[in-house]
């Protein structure tokens, strides 16, 4: 095996883990293991004692890093990862498997719209209507997008081949909105793996109403959500879990900082919905790498809305928790299969629907690969360019002028002209049972007759005669095949309800991916309620059987919460009323309205602990109107932050999770998503010591949450993730301490009015550092300033000295020699008044300078500071008055670094004391604060 790994032609080697007769999976070279701690010297020295060599650090997955063994994928490596996992800094460890794709449908194909029964049963039609008459776009919003993860939507020279995708939008932008073939590496699908993302994408969004070239009739099939904009990409194959990874945080719109060559830059919008009707993770367990995946796309995707992400669950009868895992997750939509019955009439399952932890279902074919109603069903959808079993419009139309019963292999027809053989031909009215399609043998134009063969399944194909009997006069059309009715599988059912979930959204954007979820969930049809299978029966909210309980059903593992409603569902988003807001606070007076006035900086609802929860009786306020208990991490051991969630809603909340991570450093303004975000990238080692980043904690739900309630969460604080007490920093000892930041996801609630935590009640941030000194000597702390958004060229930094006795020099080192020789030219430019700010109210308990600051008073116009030297470095000396204000050169969109310090007299009394500081525009607007207290001959 090893030697076979080495071989150029091959890509991956390992021992196969999992088998059947659509697939399998093996082993890679790769391990996944996630640390307790940012700590990448020791990863790659235990590593290293295992005999793997570290690759690279997961953005999306704090912590977790990629490790190469140096042996062969052999069953070997399965000892090495047992070794990580044992031990006590190892939070999980797997390998990273290599899935072969599985296609779950018969064949990938579209149709005629007379012909989509799945989406008339879903009632799709009505909810268009209603989408009309509420004055919205009749076939969704052109704003939403809805990414194809899968085998590539034909294209030509980048534009696709069939129709029901090439054309533009209401808007008049063009349907395909991107596309990119991750197996190429390239932004096209010009050579798509199969027919397969071509059903997918005509399930889901096929245009509706764009004309045939022929004219007179509409070209091909609608999807689900004509309207909404496609992205169309080929998945990389095989599925590694951490490419797929990667290309899933791509599809949200941001930078998984992939080491692949030609990998893409980040999108200028990133999908409202991922469908994806493959088999990343088939055979195993969700893997933490899928988690941290799913994670983030759904706290950061959609504007912090989330990302909805929908997931086959395969045709194998076999469960989804295993089988297909990224579907079985609570934060994802796992989609199994309904059909009909041969009654045509009655609903029930799709016999080779994965089951298990299943979401929501849809309607799809009953297995054949035949749609013959009402003994089989298949779906309709698009294909390649003649590579369909149906016209995709009628370029010629005849009658037929004898009758032919079934098994027939001719057709007599009015007349043959313009017919030649291996035309595809349809025979009957569209959608109407008993029609069919046929294929052109053979032409004998002396006696108007064709030679047809029929299509009796998808294994078989063209072959033998026609399935049915038809009448003299039936109608024959014949055209481009472009399109097919032989899709199915839950490879149709999960298009379908992404492309619902898309009319959902474009009903009501605002939508969080927990709110969509919970409206498709409560209008979904409960179907087959009678059954009484140990893994179908139907569950009451108890988890009892419904049909011996006698309470009303909730979920099936057969069904999930049932079959989707699109009707039902979109005009549930077109009436949303009352929803809960899950807040934190800024400050105590803080009430949740955005932007909120007062302090930012030091959150009530986020404090530390140094003791476990089970044994630390003082660790919570005493009421709602009090701040948590803060005390100061100790370094060396394992801490606990607490955060606390106000449902200032009228409901209710849904489920949502609070996401706690550490900046390190004090910055002056936080942004989100960026500075709520990781900042180590793959391949990047974690820094030692830690430098300025965000580093994830954790993160906590929150569940069902009581209209006006709170309530308090912890989670630990690892010990490797707490800063050290010092840093040198441009070769100045500076002390380090942390920032907090707190996140509720989804973001609900009003919307956000900007990017910082006052302009999102989602977000809440605590800024306090805490510097020691002894009387005559120097102190000094680092504090960030900017971020990579605020593109101005200059900012302010006011310092506040309040009650700090005049004795203590304050300084600013703005380490960077770059920016100190444009201080020195901008020096003399200085001199003026300020522009006067709108006052901040402030409230609450905190920083009283920071406070004061706050209020808009009117600074002195003369220069309060000077340039001079300080231990052989220049700095800016501040004169000891109340409020002193220094300009400082920024170049665009990069934050910088400043050391604040002083230098105390041998008389200064003991004490603590506060010096704050405000970051303005050159507006005057206030953008940033940070606070800092001085602790002199203090313990």
């Amino acid at each position: 095996m090893a030697r076979l790994a080495e071989l150029e032609a091959v890509d991956y080697a390992g021992a196969v883990v999992h088998h059947d007769k659509e697939g399998f999976s093996h082993l890679s070279r790769d391990i996944v293991v996630q640390f307790r701690g940012p700590r990448v010297e020791e990863a790659a020295a235990i590593g290293k004692r295992l005999g793997c060599a570290l690759v690279r650090e997961l953005v999306y997955a704090p912590t977790t890093f990629v490790f190469r063994w140096r042996g062969a994928g052999s069953l070997g490596i399965l000892e090495v990862i047992e070794k990580f996992a044992a031990r006590d800094d190892v939070a999980w460890a797997e390998p990273s498997l290599v899935v072969a794709p599985q296609v779950d449908a018969v064949v990938p194909n579209d149709f005629l719209w007379p012909g989509c029964w799945d989406r008339q049963l879903v009632n799709t039609p009505d909810a268009w209507q209603a989408l009309q008459d509420a004055g919205l776009q009749t076939f969704g919003d052109p704003n939403i997008l809805l990414a194809v993860w899968d085998s590539g939507v034909q294209q030509a020279g980048g534009v696709p081949t069939n129709a029901d995708f090439a054309g533009t939008l209401s808007n008049g932008s063009p349907k395909n909105f991107a596309s990119f073939d991750f197996d190429n590496m390239v932004a096209d699908n010009n050579n798509p793996w199969s027919n397969h993302g071509s059903g997918v994408a005509g399930v889901a969004v096929a245009l509706a109403n764009n004309p045939a070239p022929a004219g007179g009739v509409g070209f091909g099939v609608a999807g689900a959500a004509p309207n909404v904009a496609m992205m169309s990409l080929v998945g990389r194959t095989p599925y590694v879990d951490i490419e797929v990874s990667d290309q899933y945080i791509w599809m949200a719109g941001f930078n998984p900082q992939s080491p692949l060559v030609g990998f893409p830059a980040p999108l200028s919008k990133g999908a409202d919905v991922i469908t994806c009707s493959l088999t990343p993770g088939a055979g195993a367990p969700l893997s933490g790498t899928a988690r941290a995946t799913l994670d983030f796309v759904t706290t950061f995707g959609r504007a912090g809305k989330g990302t909805l992400c929908f997931f086959s669950t395969g045709n194998q009868n076999q469960n989804n928790v295993t089988s297909r895992p990224w579907g079985a997750y609570e934060k994802a939509f796992g989609i199994a299969g309904t059909t009909l019955a041969n009654d045509g009439v009655t609903e029930t399952r799709a016999t080779m629907s994965g089951w298990g932890q299943i979401a929501l279902s849809a309607p799809t074919e009953d297995y054949g690969g035949v749609h013959n109603p009402p003994t089989g069903y298949c779906t309709w959808g698009a294909s390649h360019t003649a590579a369909g079993n149906l016209p995709s419009y009628p370029l010629l139309t005849k009658t037929t002028t004898a009758a032919t019963a079934a098994g027939a292999t001719t057709l007599t027809l009015s007349n043959v002209t313009g017919l030649a053989t291996n035309q595809v031909l349809h025979v009957g009215a569209v959608g109407v049972n008993g029609s069919e399609p046929a294929r052109i043998s053979a032409i004998n134009a002396a006696t108007n007759t064709v030679t047809v063969q029929g299509w009796p399944d998808y294994f078989t194909s063209w072959s033998g005669g026609l399935l049915n009997a038809h009448a003299s006069g039936t109608v024959i059309t014949q055209g481009p095949a472009g399109h097919t009715n032989a899709f199915g599988g839950t490879s149709s059912a999960t298009p379908l309800a992404a492309g619902v979930a898309a009319l959902v959204l474009s009903a009501r954007p605002s939508l969080t991916y927990i709110q969509a979820r919970e409206l498709l969930r409560n209008t979904a049809v409960k179907v087959d309620l009678a059954n009484t299978d140990p893994t179908g029966r139907w569950l009451d909210a108890n988890g009892n059987p419904s049909t011996v309980s006698g309470l009303p059903a909730v979920k099936s593992g057969w069904y999930g919460y049932g079959r989707i409603n699109a009707a039902a569902a979109v005009g549930g988003a077109l009436t949303f009323g009352a929803a809960a807001d899950l807040v934190l606070r800024d400050n105590l007076a803080d009430t949740g309205n955005v932007p909120a006035t007062g302090t930012f900086w030091n959150s009530p609802d986020i404090w530390c602990r140094t003791s476990d929860p089970l044994t630390d009786p003082t660790a919570l306020p005493a009421s709602y109107a009090d701040a948590g208990p803060h005390q100061p991490p100790i370094r060396g051991q394992v801490n606990w932050v607490y955060v606390r969630v106000r449902n200032r809603g009228t409901v209710a909340s849904l489920d949502a999770w609070v996401r706690v991570s550490i900046a390190h450093w004090p910055g002056t303004e936080f942004i989100w998503p960026a500075g709520f975000q990781p900042t180590t990238g793959p391949g990047d080692p974690v820094p030692s010591p830690l430098t300025p980043g965000t580093y994830l904690i954790g993160e906590v739900k929150v569940t069902g949450l009581a209209a006006g309630a709170d309530q308090i969460l912890s989670l630990p604080w690892p010990a490797a993730m707490i800063p050290p007490a010092t840093v040198t920093v441009g070769m100045t000892s500076v002390t380090w301490h942390p920032c907090l930041l707190a996140e509720v996801t989804p973001h609900d609630g009003p919307l956000p009015v900007g990017n910082h935590v006052w302009d999102d009640n989602n977000l809440a941030q605590k800024n306090i550092s805490i510097v020691n000194a002894d009387a005559g000597s120097d102190f000094a702390a680092a504090v960030v300033i900017g971020n990579e958004e605020n593109d101005s060229r200059r900012l302010f930094l006011e310092v506040h000295r309040g009650e700090l006795p005049k004795d203590v020099q304050l300084y600013i080192d703005l380490v960077d020699p770059v920016l100190r020789r444009r201080l020195r030219v901008q020096a003399e430019r200085t001199a003026g008044s300020f522009a006067e700010t709108e006052p901040i109210r402030t409230a609450g308990r905190g920083s009283v300078v920071l406070e004061r600051a706050l209020r808009g008073l009117r600074l002195p116009t003369k220069i309060a500071w000077r340039l001079g030297f300080h231990e052989q470095r220049e700095v800016i000396f501040l004169d000891p008055a109340p409020r002193v204000r220094v300009p400082i050169p920024i170049a665009a969109e990069h934050p910088i670094l400043v050391i604040v310090g002083g230098i105390t007299g041998r008389g200064t009394p003991e004490g603590e004391y506060e010096i704050g500081i405000v970051q303005r525009q050159e507006s005057g607007t206030i953008s940033g604060s940070a606070a800092l207290w001085l602790r002199v001959g203090m313990k």
